[in-house]
């Protein structure tokens, strides 16, 4: 297991990364933790990148819909109940779709 990183590393991994410019890589972020939930990955370790993607987000000028900060800030809660992590991930993955039909 790996410890989690400090509050100082999360930012910093943030900034050297950068605000997202685009939409499209803000769907690949999210695609790609929603993957690696999906593939059982520790949700320490989903956690800290959640608190990147979500450093990055609200340092770009992106206008991301809610349920993407809650999906951000849910990864605990969906570890414990897999009906609520069914209907916020259905939730998540309709939003993205329209997010790329219409960008």
């Amino acid at each position: 297991m790996k410890p989690a990183d400090t509050s100082k590393d999360l930012l910093a991994r943030a900034k050297d990364r950068g605000p997202f410019t685009r939409i499209g890589d803000l769907i690949r972020a999210l695609d790609g933790l929603s993957a690696r939930e999906a593939d059982g990955e520790q949700v320490d370790t989903l956690i800290d990148d959640s608190i990147i993607v979500s450093l990055r987000l609200r340092d770009s000028s992106l206008n991301a819909p809610e349920i993407v900060w809650h999906y951000l800030s849910d990864f605990d809660i969906r570890a414990n109940d897999p009906v609520f992590a069914k209907s916020q991930l259905g939730a998540l993955r309709s939003q993205l779709d329209k997010m790329a039909r219409f960008p």
